[in-house]
């Protein structure tokens, strides 16, 4: 290739035949002096080569690499985005959920195996390596071996935590039970190590532990300090979430499943940080006579989920808590043989005052006149609500008695263990003699309904009159004094096959409404059935 001067652009040849050797390698007519010089001059000519094929060189590498990038803009556009562009991205490509999976199919690991330029924003990116679940073996309970993971994931747990660079990081311990012929399956534990996640709990923000409570203890040393701990959810004994409260400062929001009855030992289960509180339906629920005492060790709660044991329920004057604006009751059914034992746990309204209170959830009924009172003395304002109508008789003045007291409900979920016509009529606002003014839910955007259950397993569930659902849609968006509904889902339990969809005419109609903004689905045990384009409610 001819070498080309940057200031003339003379072509040249550096080829060996043009060095003289005729003076340098002279035999007989030379001196030491001579020789010297001669030496001289070629070490000057070998220096003056080596400077100019550096310089020639480094401009080429220049030229080449100025080339390859107009090249990859040509055949990879992506590649001339902006790095910070790209990595937002990145970042957007992750799960919505929130999970992240060390496998090279999916991001971030995915991301890398692209070119290097990706692998190289990939790695920067500290958003992309602060979360990562880790499954345990799936070990028989009579084995000696438990928190088993496969050989060499620990070591890989340090390249992957240290890209998250200062990030607090986020950190999910399940275990997947498979069964195959009615047999639990177990995997093969040759080649594993123990897990053990105490080296990084300093550094957790998040920590989600799907194991069962017996199987904690060798997960970490839990009484050991949590500074940068925000969200926490576990299945424990008493003693491991009372190392983690005294140890978590920041501790904001948890999720905790008892596998105690006791009573709790409000000496250690108290925080002044934390908002958020889910004592999970999947364990043992606490004492009613407790549940006052939730609140006042937790004065920062303005989300709170319970499962309480209303057996110990003891009528008291109501408190005020200002700060509450979430309130989810459940039943612990684990202390009743029949629901008509059962004290309702929306009783627990009379010992409260909530004037911030916007979404209130409770299974079962709903006592019209313990809500009444509440609301009153509460005068909060019900955003959200979610409730039961269980047993064979409620009738549409039952439904009606409860559901006008929350004229300000926008999202409502209903699971009902009667006909669904009862409900249906309450939401019409077709003129029946016997109604009273108003209309029923005049802001109501958002319906759920999850239809059947322990009573309506009794006797198949009644068909759905499509068609009545139709036209009520219609008449509330056709009158002034209702907003306009914006998605109703149906949910059927039914253990037999569900058959009965909207017919040709009537599943057009739905697709009218549909396309005008309807988001309208009908589900069979948690799964969407129709429209069968849509995957989930």
């Amino acid at each position: 290739m001819p070498l080309v001067c940057e200031k003339c652009g003379h072509n040249n040849t550096w080829a060996t035949s043009s060095v003289s050797q005729d003076t340098i390698l002279a035999t007989g007519t030379t001196t030491a002096t001579s020789d010297r010089a001669a030496l001289a001059e070629i070490e000057i000519e070998m220096a003056r080569f080596k400077s100019y094929s550096t310089s020639y060189i480094s401009a080429l590498e220049g030229h080449k690499k100025a080339v390859e990038l107009r090249l990859q803009a040509v055949v990879y556009p992506i590649l001339s985005l902006p790095m910070e562009i790209t990595a937002r991205i990145f970042v957007e490509c992750l799960p919505e959920d929130g999970h992240r999976r060390s496998s090279r199919k999916h991001a971030p690991l995915l991301l890398m195996r692209v070119c290097r330029r990706w692998k190289d924003i990939a790695v920067s990116i500290s958003e992309l390596w602060n979360v990562l679940p880790i499954r345990c073996l799936n070990v028989s309970r009579t084995s000696d071996e438990t928190m088993m993971v496969r050989r060499g994931l620990l070591a890989g747990l340090a390249p992957w935590f240290s890209r998250a660079q200062a990030r607090p990081l986020s950190l999910t311990v399940y275990q997947n039970r498979r069964f195959s012929k009615g047999r639990e399956v177990y995997d093969n534990i040759s080649r594993t190590e123990q897990l053990d996640i105490s080296p990084i709990l300093s550094r957790l923000g998040r920590l989600d532990v799907s194991l069962l409570a017996d199987e904690i203890q060798s997960l970490a040393s839990w009484n050991t300090p949590f500074p940068r701990l925000r969200c926490l959810s576990l299945s424990s004994p008493d003693s491991v979430l009372s190392d983690v409260l005294r140890n978590a400062p920041l501790l904001r929001e948890l999720c905790w499943s008892r596998d105690s009855r006791a009573s709790l030992d409000f000496r250690w289960f108290a925080s002044t940080t934390l908002t958020k509180l889910e004592i999970s339906p999947n364990g043992y629920g606490v004492l009613a006579t407790q549940f006052i005492d939730i609140l006042q060790n937790f004065p920062a709660l303005a989300d709170l989920a319970c499962v309480v044991d209303m057996r110990t329920f003891n009528p008291q004057p109501p408190l005020t808590f200002p700060n509450l604006r979430s309130l989810n009751l459940s039943y612990d059914f684990s202390r009743y043989d029949y629901l008509e034992d059962m004290v309702a746990p929306i009783r627990l309204l009379d010992l409260l005052t909530l004037p911030h209170l916007n979404r209130l959830h409770c299974t079962l009924a709903l006592h019209s006149e313990v809500v009444s009172s509440f609301l009153t003395r509460s005068a909060c304002i019900i955003r959200e609500l979610s409730c039961e109508f269980r047993g064979d008789g409620p009738i549409e003045s039952d439904i009606w008695l409860v559901l006008q007291l929350f004229p300000s409900v926008e999202t409502l979920a209903v699971g009902l263990q009667t006909d669904i016509c009862y409900l249906l009529d309450g939401i019409d606002t077709k003129h029946y003699d016997h109604r009273r003014a108003p209309h029923l839910l005049p802001q109501m955007q958002h319906l759920t309904v999850s239809y059947g259950g322990l009573v309506a397993s009794r006797s198949p569930i009644t068909p759905i009159n499509y068609s009545d659902i139709i036209d009520i849609v219609h008449r509330r968006r056709g009158d002034s004094d209702m907003v306009e509904l914006r998605s109703l889902h149906i949910m059927i339990n039914e253990s037999t096959e569900w058959n009965w969809y909207p017919g040709d005419s009537l599943a057009a109609e739905f697709g009218r409404l549909i396309s005008a903004g309807l988001d309208f689905t009908i589900g069979v045990d948690g799964k969407v059935k129709w429209p069968r384009a849509r995957t989930r409610v």
